[in-house]
């Protein structure tokens, strides 16, 4: 099936746009009626051809929030046929900017209809701009899922339009590899050439799917649409040009004569225009008759084309860092920047700003048309290849290296974030006041001070920071100014947070002015910036329940909850009872081992870091329940120096359970002797229990006295011998007294290797204290220790 396009008759070349066009609402809401013939052929089982002419409409300018005088355009058939519906289309979405008014007989008719040969049809077709700028779409008269003819409408919105800048940046889809170039339709469908795939995919914005459409591509470079939805496609590598059907997925291949196209752009009309890398070389090809011509000349190596509104056609020179303009009312070359690094794709926004990758720096950068200045537009990019931009301001952008297609989002107000929690009726100094950027990127002024009263409006505890920062209009307080912002101007609003209470706080700025109204309305839209912030204040700890006394040996639980800040908080404390312990969560527990009075000193700290803390009293007193401490058996022991004694001590309560441990102590027992008792205390819950008391020697102790003495004795005696041994101290000393030293050195030396030495322990009688305590109480009992030598 082959399609013939159409190219409107009205098409508008001036590049700013004639004042008559905008204030005269008779030439701005213009009708135009227009005669068209049907060329492509029906489907075989209808039996009929027809036959569409060159001719579409053209809506002129029509203020935003405002709807044209209808527009008819008719069709004439050559053959008959039955069949044909009918759809109007803005960039290949229904019920937009264009819209389907009923009344024409394409649509009354009905699909049942038949047409004779020569019969005519008409649809009439109505112009609500959403947005400013050239806004594209079409007619199609289709039979099922084939396209049977495509009449293309265009008008131009004029109105004030808000952007917030930088804007917000997000990733779009995901599965892509090597995106090249990026283009979007009427209803938010991204499309993009993948040059890893060797495809175009689409990416369905309804439910987050991706599709690939057509097949056969080699490295494809660049992609468009059109006002009906068709896909452009530079098939770079196969050198053509090829077109994929909205209606049934369908290519036809345009044009001819291409060496490795690297770019396309579609105009209201259906006229493409391609970068031919190749031949150095911007085409067009017609869509009336599918001609090729060149446009402009002395290009080198362009890479990346997009036309305007007004037919102006930009061109991205890769291999020397140029973006040029083809001026349409005059076929003349203009340069519009220079000294970007291989530079692949350009694009243009509906107030002519002109967007370029500048691939090899590694960014997009906007070309202002108001004074040529740059600004860069997203950021983290990686080998940024293609770039578009939707009617509302989004930049789109084919993010190469990244595998990805980033979102730019102009058109949602932000959300102003003051990240560090700030003390309540303080204002937050650490981040300070907090900008955002308003500019306006319609053709007509843009009044943010809209209405009476306080204009804009901020949700207590964000205030507007007066002068200075803030260089946006407002009416409230010091700032009284009214004056409107200027096409393509912009201005900035600075907020500060000062909280007056804990916890998260969420407000907004709401701004009442005139975004896509008709300009002098008065007509006012409201636009809400989110608030984001955190307050915190001291911290009170409270009690839940009450603190009561605590027993001794018996379990104890009591908690603690913080107020005042932001949950959850963390708990700690000093000064608490022996036994017991306190959670992070807060839960006091334990059992109590110490009689005393304590204070307590909670500490809670918040989420934000926040510290608060409180003092808390809590008694431990004794238990009621007190106990019974007896000997068992024998009281008294005779041992010798080294025995050892043995005693049963008996705990009972005085009545049920004991229900606290108890531990036992012992006093005055021989010196270098140790008590062990067996079990050494007694559990809780225990009934009549028993222990073995043990006193016995300390052996280590002992042991290492008795090897003292001896060794002592030991040296002594060998020292003395040799001394009296000696002959000339024989001679010297008198007979008598060597003899009785000679026998004390003897008897010191085989007294002391024979262990023959008194001990640190005396032989005497001992009365030994056996102690029990234990939930308060204690009680003690005597055992008697006799030591015999």
């Amino acid at each position: 099936m082959t399609k013939t396009t159409m190219l409107n008759i009205c098409l508008l070349r001036a590049r700013a746009l004639p004042s008559a066009l905008v204030l005269l609402s008779s030439v701005a809401s213009a009708a135009f009626a227009q005669q068209a013939r049907l060329v492509a052929p029906l489907p075989s089982t209808n039996n009929t051809a027809a036959a569409l002419g060159s001719n579409g409409v053209t809506f002129g300018t029509v203020n935003t929030g405002n709807t044209s005088a209808p527009s008819t355009l008719t069709f004439t058939f050559t053959t008959a046929g039955s069949g044909v519906t009918v759809k109007v289309l803005t960039l290949g979405a229904i019920n937009q900017d264009f819209v389907d008014a009923g009344t024409g007989t394409c649509t009354t008719n009905g699909a049942a209809h038949t047409y004779a040969t020569g019969d005519t049809c008409s649809v009439v077709v109505t112009f609500s701009p959403r947005f400013n700028g050239p806004r594209n779409g079409a007619i199609v008269l289709a039979n099922g899922t084939s396209e049977v003819a495509t009449g293309y409408l265009q008008g131009y919105g004029y109105g004030p339009q808000i952007a917030y800048l930088p804007g917000t940046q997000s990733m779009v889809g995901q599965g892509f590899s090597g995106p090249n170039s990026v283009a979007v339709d009427g209803s938010g469908n991204v499309y993009t050439a993948s040059i890893g795939l060797d495809s175009i995919e689409e990416y369905v914005v309804a439910d987050g799917s991706t599709k690939t459409l057509g097949s056969g591509f080699l490295l494809p470079g660049g992609v468009a649409v059109d006002g009906a939805g068709n896909v452009y496609v530079a098939d770079t590598y196969n050198n053509v040009v090829k077109e994929i059907l909205a209606s049934d997925g369908s290519m036809v291949t345009l044009g001819s004569g291409f060496m490795m196209p690297n770019s396309v752009a579609v105009d209201g009309g259906g006229n493409v225009y391609v970068a031919d890398i190749g031949n150095n070389a911007v085409k067009e090809i017609v869509a009336v008759d599918g001609s090729v011509r060149t446009l402009g000349s002395g290009f080198n190596a362009p890479a990346g084309v997009a036309v305007d509104g007004s037919g102006n056609v930009y061109v991205a020179g890769l291999n020397d860092g140029t973006v040029k303009e083809i001026v349409a009312a005059t076929g003349k070359v203009q340069t519009l920047g220079t000294g970007f690094n291989l530079p692949r794709d350009v694009a243009v926004d509906g107030l002519g700003n002109v967007y370029v990758t500048d691939t090899y720096n590694n960014a997009v950068k906007e070309i202002s048309v108001t004074d040529g200045s740059l600004r860069t537009v997203g950021s983290g990019l990686n080998i940024p290849n293609g770039v578009t931009v939707a009617a509302n301001g989004d930049v789109y952008i084919a993010d190469y290296n990244n595998n990805r297609v980033v979102l730019v989002d102009v058109a949602t107000p932000p959300v102003v974030i003051f990240a560090t929690p700030t003390q309540a009726g303080t204002t937050d100094t650490a981040d300070g006041a907090q900008v955002f950027t308003v500019e306006n990127i319609g053709s007509a002024p843009l009044t943010l001070a809209a209405g009476s009263g306080t204009n804009p409006v901020l949700t207590s505890g964000f205030n507007l920071v007066s002068g200075g920062a803030t260089t946006c209009p407002a009416i409230g307080g010091t700032l009284s100014s009214t004056a409107p912002l200027a096409s393509n101007a912009s201005c900035s609003y600075a907020v500060t947070f000062t909280p007056a209470t804990n916890g998260a706080v969420q407000g907004k700025l709401t701004l009442t002015d005139n975004n896509l109204a008709a300009f002098g309305t008065g007509v006012a839209n409201s636009q809400i910036v989110l608030l984001n912030g955190t307050g915190i204040g001291t911290v009170t700890i409270t009690v839940t329940g009450t603190l009561g006394a605590a027993t001794v040996g018996t379990s104890y639980t009591g908690s603690f909850a913080g107020a005042g800040g932001t949950a959850p908080y963390t708990f700690s404390a000093t000064g608490l009872p022996p036994g017991l312990s306190l959670s992070a969560a807060g839960a006091l527990s334990g059992t109590p081992t110490t009689i005393g009075s304590y204070t307590l000193v909670v500490t809670a700290k918040d989420a934000n870091g926040n510290l608060g803390s409180s003092s808390f009293p809590l008694s431990v007193v004794a238990s009621t329940l007190d106990f019974q401490l007896s000997v068992v058996g024998t009281q008294t022991q005779t041992i010798p120096l080294s025995g050892t004694a043995q005693y049963t001590v008996s705990v009972s309560p005085a009545t049920g359970s004991i229900p606290y441990a108890v531990s036992f102590t012992v006093s005055g027992i021989p010196t270098s002797y140790r008590a062990v008792f067996m079990p050494s205390s007694v559990t809780p819950g225990s009934s009549t229990v028993q222990t073995q008391l043990t006193i016995q020697p300390n052996t280590s102790i002992a042991a290492d006295r008795a090897l003292k003495t001896s060794t002592y004795g030991v040296m002594a005696g060998i020292l003395l011998l040799p001394f009296l041994a000696a002959s000339g101290v024989r001679r010297r000393m008198p007979h008598s007294l060597f003899s009785a030293l000679l026998v004390i050195a003897g008897l010191a030396t085989a007294l002391s290797m024979s262990g023959c030495v008194a001990t640190h322990t005396n032989a005497a009688s001992y009365d030994v204290l056996v102690t029990a305590s234990g939930g308060g109480h204690q009680h003690a009992v005597h055992v008697a220790l006799s030591v015999q030598p």
